[in-house]
């Protein structure tokens, strides 16, 4: 107002500038959310999460049969006091 502009003209220019600075914006947040997930996909790749093996790996001898060992018997020592006696 003090520079001789109308309100009709600041609201105008006010507006498309916004909307210019949304549109650059969005394009900058798109190309940044694409180079990490591109990154990040890289990266999975290269270093996999064990726990993903592990379920994989289930899932894949699902099917298959297990065998059955028995565990070994646990051996105690005798008391020492007892061996004293």
């Amino acid at each position: 107002m003090a520079a001789g502009n109308t309100t009709g003209t600041i609201v105008i220019r006010a507006t498309v500038l916004m909307l210019a600075a949304w549109v650059i914006g969005s394009c900058i947040g798109s190309i940044a959310q694409r180079t990490i997930e591109e990154n990040l996909d890289e990266y999975r790749q290269l270093n996999p999460i064990l726990s993903q093996d592990l379920t994989v790996n289930a899932e894949r001898d699902a099917g298959a049969q297990s065998m059955d060992v028995e565990d070994p018997p646990v051996q105690t020592e005798p008391n020492s006091a007892a061996e004293a006696a």
